[in-house]
This record gives C-alpha cells, structure tokens and sequence, in this order.
C-alpha cells in the first residue's frame, strides 16, 4: 500500500511517463518499510516541471519520514543503497535522507543503468 500526500502525486504516480524502474524500486521498498517497519509509505513529491534533475524527468520519488522512529529513516536510506546500485559507472546513491528547505524527506532516484541487487 502507498498513500499519496496530494491527488496530483497519486495521478503522477499512475502515470505512463513513471519510470518503470522507479515504479517497481518504490513498490518493492514500500513492502519492505509495511513489513520491516509498520509504517505504510507516503509519496510526496514526483514530477516537478522545469526541474533539470530526475525529477524534472519522471525518475525520482521523494517519502515522507516522520511516521519513522528515530534513526529508522537512516536505517532504511543504507539499506536501499546496499540492495539497488545507482549507476556502476558514477559514485551516486539510489536513496539520500536530507531536508533541501522542503522538510526532511527520503529522495529516492533511479538512472537507466540502475541494478537491484536483490
């Protein structure tokens, strides 16, 4: 399950410009965090227009982290990196928990050469 803070996120979400690779990585993470953690995942942001970053081109998903306890936020981030590798080729990570002035969130980003490693 996946809950959606706003119905423009959830029709972004059911999108066919989503990322394949994306949709699948967040599916799989979302399980992880319902049964890991009990805590049902919050998409809250998707697509931002004029964005020049993977926002800006469908391949990055941003979640909520204040339904975690503390340091599970962390937790999750290093275990995403350890199970799915960015790009071989560039020193980038699938999953980076920050605050960039919009609150503090898990960012969530794929590249055509991302692996899972699962």
């Amino acid at each position: 399950m996946i809950n959606f803070k706003t119905k423009v996120i959830e029709a972004q979400w059911n999108s066919d410009y989503l990322n394949t690779k994306l949709r699948l990585l967040v599916m799989v993470i979302g399980m992880y965090m319902l049964l890991h953690y009990k805590v049902v995942m919050t998409i809250t942001s998707i697509f931002r227009e004029g964005d020049k970053g993977v926002h800006g081109y469908w391949r990055g998903v941003d979640i909520r982290v204040h339904d975690f306890k503390s340091g599970e936020a962390e937790e999750l981030t290093n275990w995403i990196n350890k199970m799915f590798d960015y790009d071989p080729k560039r020193i980038l990570s699938v999953a980076v928990h920050h605050d960039v002035g919009q609150g503090d969130h898990i960012h969530l980003q794929v590249h055509p050469n991302t692996t899972f490693r699962i």
